[in-house]
């Protein structure tokens, strides 16, 4: 049970993690033209928006290795 609960987290952990790489990406190119175009806010605003995807990755990797950790505990029984 615990197995195949950690299986799925990981694979909706590693989906954040995708998603959070795309969204770091777009917004980077983002800030990147806004700059060009010399729309500080609107730079500054998807700059934002790279660090904070970039936090997220992190954090999507972070809670993975606890749930890991986590699972570890059980019982072989449980697993």
């Amino acid at each position: 049970m615990a197995d195949g609960m950690l299986r799925t987290y990981s694979m909706l952990s590693r989906a954040a993690q995708l998603v959070g790489v795309l969204v770091l990406a777009g917004s980077l190119f983002l800030a990147i033209a806004f700059l060009q175009d010399g729309d500080k806010p609107a730079a500054l605003f998807c700059a934002t928006m790279t660090l904070a995807s970039a936090a997220f990755i992190v954090l999507a990797g972070w809670m993975r290795k606890r749930m890991k950790a986590w699972s570890d505990k059980f019982p072989p029984s449980v697993r």
